[in-house]
């Protein structure tokens, strides 16, 4: 027990140094007007995506200081940009991104860059954070999150401008690419893929009566919507193009000890599953492209093996598992593809700090953590869940007249000294989309599924109330322009399970959302599409860059170790080590491994199975930063090649793309057998 408390307070003492640092960098936005828009007679879409998967050695974000620093990427992180235009009115773009969460910065930074070349207004924009706890951190818009996200404390500026670059890329792309479209929507339910893991939380909620009979299982939401889209081709006729998915599931699949490649985690492999089935079967002239954005994942855990330890095979055969009812839904949305599609939007700037109470609704003008969010969440947190106040479901039980009722506070009353109000995140873009029949309310929280779903019933019986009866899925979706802990049901928050102790602005705040989405619903009924957002803004940033210094390996590139089998008990796999640029040089955003074949007396051709390039762009191939030569600047990769499927009489080879001045490069061929 002495030793847990010594480790409590190293934590306590980690906690109040990073709370103290001091800002060194202002960023400044100045609204700018888009480019007129073009006329267009009916329904048009463009999508397009960009890497975004950084150099190694950045914190990943996810688990705080249970995080770790990347060493490379088992699958790339991706921006998805989908840009939708109705025959009479202003377009929508939405963006998904395999990052934790978006950013009220980025947001900004990426309005400033595609403004004088799109017609997207920064209202119509909403940029996604799939929440997976194996991409960067240190790019939020406030300093508490930039301070305990990741593993380290501070706002990387170039992450933030790499973001934000290939995000607008993305958009830019979209939008030039734009032609007619089809659209259709629809929803299907995935069973036994996810599991409540705070069912004692849920089941203090007032409209739960069977509590008897609810288990974990049961205790989630499974609902899968979807927005499939056709593209009209050159040839005029529509081709599948790709797809927005919606679904309830925490990204959380690998255990934080060994997170130490980039990935999309368990999304990866829906998005990839759809894609991959689109081109095979359809073989469109655009490659196709799913996004897959989390709705009420905040107590909704992946549902894997009990006593299976957990690694990329499990999240694998999860994701393939949850792939195929994407799949099917795509397939059966083919009936109902239309070109009379309505698109609308609606936004508003509110800083929460000014205007705390909306309609009578109320929260807390102090932000707070609890005590609860240093345990973590059940079955991912630290040592500390296992004590009380940190462990879940211990709340103050006496003094609860103040605006956060039960929640044990993290240093008591002296918690607004080390965590000032305006250190929390508090500038709340408020945004409700209309996509055809679907009403998406964009949230930068992690909404928890009870919570979601009297979100969505307020706003559907608020429609209906309004004879806006066109809608038939409203969506509320997380961790959209911001990142801002979760929101709970306020019986939830009672018992302050780590949800509820991560709830900041205390019991009332999905009430207080409900009222901000039943305003901008009432406002775009009145005045349709539009937006209130602020003119011009700064932010205050302690900035601190852990991108690898600029060094130049002189040079050349050659093998370390020639192809091995490693017959590993959890994914078998090819592995190929060489020795290359400096990390700083090799733009890990760039296509960079892919495998060739050949058989005796024929030239080596790019690996397809099934139809599908075997390379670093899917989900069975990782490139991973070994260690840099403190001397040359060299450094020392190995790519794996997992689950390979080779043939007997074929010779293969791992072939690394151009970088600056090296030219493509070839490892030692091996056989199949």
């Amino acid at each position: 027990m002495i030793l847990l408390l010594k480790k409590a307070l190293f934590l306590f003492i980690i906690v109040l140094l990073c709370a103290c640092s001091k800002t060194n960098i202002t960023l400044q936005f100045q609204s700018t007007l888009p480019q007129p828009g073009q006329p267009n007679t009916c329904f048009y879409a463009g999508i397009a995506m960009t890497d975004i998967t950084p150099p190694p050695g950045l914190p990943l974000a996810g688990y705080s200081t249970l995080s770790s620093d990347s060493k490379g990427f088992r699958t790339r992180l991706k921006a998805r940009a989908f840009y939708f235009k109705p025959a009479d009115g202003k377009p929508v773009v939405i963006v998904q991104c395999d990052l934790l969460s978006g950013s009220r910065i980025l947001h900004h930074s990426v309005s400033e860059k595609i403004a004088h070349r799109t017609d997207v207004d920064a209202s119509g924009l909403v940029i996604y954070g799939s929440h997976t706890h194996t991409g960067p951190g240190n790019y939020f818009s406030s300093r508490f999150y930039n301070s305990f996200a990741s593993n380290r404390s501070g706002f990387d500026h170039q992450l933030y401008q790499f973001l934000s670059t290939q995000i607008a890329t993305a958009i830019i792309k979209a939008y030039e690419n734009r032609r007619p479209a089809q659209l259709s929507t629809g929803v299907t339910s995935v069973y036994h893929a996810t599991r409540n893991r705070s069912l004692p939380a849920y089941l203090n909620n007032k409209t739960i009566t069977a509590t008897q009979k609810m288990d974990r299982l049961d205790a989630v939401n499974p609902l899968l919507y979807m927005i499939r889209v056709d593209i009209q081709s050159e040839k005029g006729t529509y081709e599948p193009s790709g797809a927005i998915s919606f679904f309830s599931i925490h990204p959380n699949a690998r255990p934080q000890h060994l997170d130490n490649l980039y990935s999309g985690d368990i999304i990866a492999y829906m998005e990839r599953d759809l894609e991959n089935a689109i081109l095979k079967k359809y073989h469109p002239a655009q490659l196709p492209i799913h996004a897959v954005i989390n709705m009420t994942h905040g107590d909704n855990n992946p549902n894997l093996p009990e006593n299976t330890p957990e690694n990329f095979q499990t999240a694998r055969i999860l994701g393939h598992t949850i792939g195929k009812k994407v799949i099917e839904l795509f397939e059966q949305l083919s009936q109902s593809l239309k070109t009379d599609v309505q698109i609308l939007f609606r936004a508003e700037d509110i800083d929460v700090l000014q205007q705390n109470q909306i309609n009578g609704v109320r929260i807390c003008e102090q932000p707070v953590i609890g005590c609860s969010v240093l345990g973590g969440a059940k079955g991912k947190g630290s040592f500390l869940q296992h004590i009380p106040p940190f462990a879940p479901g211990w709340p103050k039980k006496w003094f609860t007249g103040s605006c956060q009722e039960t929640k044990q506070k993290v240093l008591g009353p002296f918690h607004p000294l080390f965590f000032p109000k305006h250190h929390y995140p508090h500038h709340l873009l408020a945004q409700v989309i209309q996509i055809d029949d679907v009403m998406l309310l964009p949230v930068p929280f992690e909404i928890g599924y009870e919570a979601g779903k009297r979100m969505a019933q307020h706003v559907d019986a608020l429609s209906h109330k309004m004879k806006k009866t066109h809608i038939k899925h409203v969506i509320p979706t997380a961790c959209a322009n911001g990142y801002w802990g979760y929101v709970v049901t306020g019986e939830e928050y009672a018992l302050q399970y780590y949800e509820g102790g991560h709830t900041l602005y205390g019991p009332n705040t999905r009430k207080y959302l409900s009222e901000i989405h039943g305003n901008l619903l009432k406002a775009l009924i009145a005045s349709g599409s539009g937006g209130a957002l602020m003119t011009s803004c700064q932010y205050e940033m302690k900035s601190t860059s852990f991108y690898p210094d600029n060094k130049k390996y002189q040079g050349k590139r050659k093998e370390y170790r020639s192809p091995i089998f490693m017959n590993d008990p959890q994914e078998s796999y090819w592995s190929f080590q060489w020795i290359d640029l400096h990390p700083s040089q090799i733009d890990f955003h760039l296509p960079l491994i892919h495998m060739s074949h050949k058989q005796e007396n024929t030239d080596w051709k790019a690996l397809e199975i099934n139809g599908i390039s075997v390379n670093d762009n899917g989900y069975d191939m990782a490139v991973i930063w070994l260690d840099t030569d403190s001397d040359s600047f060299g450094a020392t990769y190995e790519a794996r090649w997992y689950h390979p499927k080779t043939q007997s009489k074929e010779l293969y080879r791992f072939v690394v793309s151009p970088r600056n001045t090296m030219d493509t490069f070839y490892s030692s061929v091996f056989t199949g057998e």
